[in-house]
């Protein structure tokens, strides 16, 4: 007597190919997305938004105050939500630059 393999799923009724699948194109989706944002944009954005890292702690790394920092996310924000244009690339060679000569 042969016995059927067992189906595997999660409680939630995903499949593990569907969660790699989902898992694949939000990396891809979020790779685009942050390739349109300048540095402190992407650095402002990522740490606040995604580590809930207060702005305060934020500012000195992107060097800028804390309010300008505010307004750094919320402009990152608005790209991602396709609200305003990305920044075109020669401002973002230029902010790179600067955040190179920085370091």
């Amino acid at each position: 007597m042969r016995v059927p393999d067992p189906v595997v799923s999660h409680a939630d009724g995903v499949s593990p190919e569907d969660a790699a699948l989902l898992a694949d194109s939000v990396g891809l989706a979020l790779q685009v997305v942050l390739e349109t944002l300048a540095p402190a944009e992407r650095l402002a954005f990522v740490l606040h938004d995604m580590f809930d890292l207060p702005f305060e702690e934020i500012a000195p790394m992107v060097g800028r105050s804390p309010a300008a920092t505010r307004q750094l996310a919320s402009r990152a924000r608005r790209r991602v939500r396709g609200n305003e244009a990305p920044a075109p690339a020669a401002h973002r060679a230029r902010a790179g630059a600067r955040e190179a000569r920085r370091r």
